[in-house]
Parts: structure tokens; C-alpha cells; sequence
């Protein structure tokens, strides 16, 4: 989000610098970098495994390959996305959010418009975050099989909190939001609503830990950064 109110053009200056500067320690902005995660259900079992590896960076843009595993190792999808660092934001292409849905997404491409997921350099608890919309098609064997609706409404950074991962111990912006998915299928819709969680480490510029839950608050997976290379 940026700052309402800008009193200096100095001071704006120097802000701007150094959140460029910043830029650099952001792992998905650091080409050759490879992060894994890891979900569970709701009983800790494992479920899917997750590789986000940077395959290229042109000034404060990279290009961010992401694979989906099943708990066996076999491939489930795979999407090519984008993130940027510019300004007083960092924004996550939001194509990189949309739940995994197992064996039904098994063999097929993920395609869309490029929408981002728009993180402010600076937090604070109670702050009210920009929200996202995108569509996606999913595709096997260069057929359309069905079309994904994904929002992010009511995101809020609710506190601060200390997290630790296999990947490491992080100070993290605890944020909440309600995440709203349409499928569709052969022109059969199915709406899927969720309550989520991500606590998002802003000296990653990545989450380390997200849970997602069901409208109702139980618990459905959980999300959590395996390691950093």
C-alpha cells in the first residue's frame, strides 16, 4: 500500500532508494534461487510439495517457475509466474496462490492474465492490505478443462509474530484474509470459500507459514517454507 501522505520529496527520495536496494535481498528477486514448501491436512499428513524457482531477473521483475508435487513425488501442475519489486511494494503474481487441488489439477497447465498480490514495504497491525482478483484456465493436453475464479478480500495484518520453519526461525507479518474460488467445469460451477492465514516474512519478501481453513474456521492444511536455496 502506498503512503498517503509523502511530506518531503527528499524524504520520498530516500525511501524509494533504499527500498530498491532492499530489492536485492528479497529471495524471489536473486535469479537461481529455489524455495520449497510443504502441506499437510488437517491430521499432519503429508499432501503436496511445492518448488518456486527463479529462472530469470531483469531489473526489479523476475520470472518465478512453480511446481506442484503430490505426497509421492508425482507432478501435478506446473505455471510460470512473476514477481516485482518497485516502488514502496512487492507483488506477488497470484497465480502462485491459488490452492492446490491434488489429483484433479494432476497433468494439466495453468494459464492466465497476470495479476499481482501487492505486499507494502512497511506494515503495521490493523492495516487494512490491497485485496486481488484473477482468472485462470487450467489446460491438458492444450484443451481447456476448466476455468478458476480467485479472490482476496478482507486482507488485514492482524499482529507480529516469531515463526519457525525447517528453513529457519523468522519475525513475520501475521496476515488474514478470506479467499473466494469459483471452479468451473464443463459449465458446472462449484464456489469454494476459505479463511486464511500467512504469516510473511517482509526480509524474505515471501511467507513462511500459511493455514487454510474452511468457512466455518476448522482446519484444513498447512503450509510451511522447507528451505531456501
Amino acid at each position: 500500500m502506498k503512503k498517503a501522505i509523502l511530506l518531503l520529496l527528499a524524504v520520498c527520495a530516500v525511501f524509494s532508494q533504499t527500498f530498491a536496494q532492499n530489492c536485492e535481498k528479497f529471495v524471489y528477486m536473486t535469479n537461481g534461487k529455489v524455495v520449497k514448501y510443504s502441506s499437510t491436512n488437517n491430521k499432519g499428513k503429508l499432501t503436496t510439495k511445492m518448488i518456486y524457482s527463479v529462472t530469470a531477473k531483469t531489473g526489479n521483475k523476475a520470472t518465478v517457475q512453480s511446481q506442484v508435487f503430490d505426497a509421492k513425488d508425482k507432478p501435478v501442475t506446473t505455471a510460470s509466474v512473476e514477481m516485482i519489486c518497485a516502488g514502496n511494494s512487492l507483488k506477488l503474481d497470484m497465480r502462485g496462490f491459488v490452492p492446490n487441488m491434488g489429483a484433479s489439477m494432476k497433468g494439466m497447465t495453468a494459464k492466465g492474465d497476470v495479476s499481482y498480490l501487492t505486499y507494502p514495504a512497511k506494515m503495521s497491525k490493523g492495516q487494512v492490505l490491497p485485496e486481488g482478483i484473477f482468472n485462470l484456465e487450467m489446460y491438458k493436453d492444450e484443451q481447456k478443462m476448466s476455468t478458476i475464479n480467485y479472490k482476496i478480500v478482507n486482507r488485514t495484518v492482524q499482529d507480529m509474530e516469531s515463526i519457525t520453519t525447517p528453513a529457519g526461525t523468522y519475525d513475520c507479518y501475521k496476515i488474514v484474509y478470506d479467499a473466494e474460488m469459483k471452479s468451473t467445469t464443463f459449465g458446472i460451477s462449484i464456489p469454494f470459500n476459505m479463511k486464511m492465514v500467512e504469516w510473511y516474512s517482509d526480509k524474505l519478501g515471501l511467507f513462511v507459514k500459511s493455514e487454510a481453513s474452511d468457512k466455518k474456521g476448522k482446519l484444513m492444511s498447512v503450509t510451511t517454507l522447507d528451505s531456501i536455496n
